[in-house]
């Protein structure tokens, strides 16, 4: 009971304090501060809980140059409204960063993201992200950017209050990118898309295959151990192993969200 009275007053605070707050600076360990806006108490909480939420996500993003050179490809599949991206792309100035985010408030919040901080190296697209390309519907269970609680062609399963708004989009998979838009081939990716990456999987074994690919973080959502196997193994078929596996773990439905990298031997 404390914990969640705690929890209300946090969210309570933030919901007042946006309303004079409309941007904050995420101060940064590594001396690479960027400008995040805070419009909606989402944004806010994204921005002051970005160095606790996914550790993991930030001792990777830190240690991308010991891959190969600074000119690297990243794409950030699920970018929400930005925050990994825009870290990544002030760490990284030569860097290309290519961000999907197919919910329109996320999507309007990434931009204007991108718009504050001035960057010249990072590429939004309104896409979302499937094993086929074409028109589909975005299920949408909170209209605030930030809040992340979507779902592709189904409706959002994390809270139960259920779709209010369905999006149209236009969805892609991987492969399609590849082959018939021709955007340069990532070597690097962060997918966090909340129960749908077995879709996007599906349509991305031609990009797997390639050897410019080198790492992958993943939030994955598997029911037991047999079906998080499952998807190991299709990461061992193309040469990836599991490198390094987050101590947070989230249960919803049954199931379990953890996130993973897999790395090219």
């Amino acid at each position: 009971m404390l914990k969640k009275n705690i929890t209300r007053i946090r969210w309570l605070y933030y919901r007042l304090v946006v309303k004079f707050i409309k941007k904050r600076i995420v101060a940064s360990k590594t001396g690479t501060p960027f400008i995040i806006g805070t419009n909606t108490s989402h944004e806010y909480h994204r921005a002051v809980t970005f160095y606790d939420k996914e550790p993991e996500m930030l001792d990777w993003l830190d240690k991308l140059l010991s891959y190969k050179g600074k000119d690297f490809v990243f794409w950030d599949v699920g970018a929400n409204i930005g925050i990994y991206s825009l870290y990544t792309a002030k760490k990284y100035s030569e860097a290309k960063i290519f961000c999907f985010e197919p919910e329109a408030n996320n999507f309007n919040a990434l931009c204007n993201n991108i718009h504050l901080n001035e960057f010249k190296n990072v590429y939004p697209f309104m896409l979302g992200l499937s094993d086929s390309s074409g028109f589909d519907e975005l299920q949408i269970s909170v209209m605030a950017s930030g809040a992340g609680a979507s779902s592709v062609g189904s409706p959002y399963k994390y809270i139960s209050s259920g779709t209010i708004f369905k999006q149209g989009i236009y969805k892609s998979s991987f492969n399609d990118l590849i082959k018939n838009a021709s955007f340069p081939i990532p070597n690097f990716i962060k997918i966090d898309v909340d129960g749908h990456e077995q879709q996007i999987l599906k349509g991305a074994d031609q990009l797997f295959e390639m050897e410019g690919l080198l790492a992958v973080m993943i939030e994955l959502e598997y029911k037991d151990s047999d079906d998080l196997n499952c998807t190991i193994d299709y990461f061992k078929k193309f040469g990836f192993v599991v490198s390094k596996v987050s101590e947070w773990k989230e249960f919803s439905n049954d199931s379990v969200n953890q996130n993973f990298l897999f790395e090219r031997k």
